[in-house]
């Protein structure tokens, strides 16, 4: 029921909430911002019971995982969670410092029965990136804009294997392994989108350089070479991409 602010309120009806009860612990996320001292900024709080945002420091909304009906995910790695009572948090990782780990946080916590995906073969794309990406880079952030952009290149039913952080002369971007070719994405000074199918490849042969390990594609009609790469990462990448070479 909803009436003017003077209107009294009966007996036997109880007022709605306007934020939530629960205050959970955990995990505290600040929102970017420049400028402005972290005790001001909104807060992100993840635990283990559930979320809690909080726009000030006497306003806060709860999304308890126990009472979670659905959680809705979208391509853009956004999760948002209602609850039985009425409330609903929404987590958008690019407005929180460590936004993504606050997501993965989440869906570990949340069982699957109430997951939905909209968009959901978008947002497959962008997950089995982001898993990739988790396991073949620790310095992600070089290649933040690549990996953002990368769902929305792949083919239909392209599924990406293993993930380089590399150099091809002076440009640094993405080198990309899937189960159909090999792709080099840079943003940086313009764009720029190369790719390899493996039956185009001849070969990956690792070579020392001056400052780590190069790593030299084998074409018919002549090599490119990527560089200066660390060579545990090089050699996980090589593992990777060399059964589909055997394959092709």
């Amino acid at each position: 029921m909803i009436a003017p602010p003077d209107t009294a309120r009966p007996e036997r009806l109880e007022a709605y909430p306007l934020e939530s009860r629960s205050l959970l612990t955990g995990r505290v996320h600040h929102a970017r911002g420049f400028g402005v001292r972290r005790s001001r900024l909104p807060q992100l709080v993840v635990g283990d019971e559930g979320v809690v945002i909080r726009p000030s420091e006497d306003r806060h909304v709860t999304a308890r995982f126990d009472d979670c009906v659905a959680a809705l995910r979208t391509p853009d790695g956004t999760r948002t969670l209602l609850t039985r009572d009425g409330f609903y948090v929404t987590v958008d990782p690019s407005l929180w410092r460590d936004g993504r780990e606050a997501v993965r946080a989440i869906d570990a916590a949340l069982p699957d029965a109430v997951t939905v995906r909209m968009e959901p073969e978008e947002t497959e794309k962008v997950d089995t990136v982001e898993e990739v990406a988790d396991a073949s880079l620790k310095r992600r952030w070089l290649v933040s804009e690549e990996l953002e952009l990368l769902p929305e290149r792949l083919e239909e039913g392209e599924l990406p294997i293993r993930f380089l952080s590399a150099t091809k002369g002076m440009r640094a971007g993405l080198l990309a392994a899937t189960d159909r070719r090999l792709v080099f994405f840079a943003r940086i000074f313009g764009e720029e989108w190369l790719e390899w199918p493996y039956d185009r490849l001849r070969g990956l042969r690792r070579t020392r350089g001056l400052l780590g390990t190069k790593l030299r594609l084998e074409l018919d009609d002549g090599d490119v070479t990527f560089g200066e790469l660390k060579k545990r990462d090089v050699d996980a990448f090589v593992a990777a991409v060399q059964p589909l070479l055997e394959r092709s």
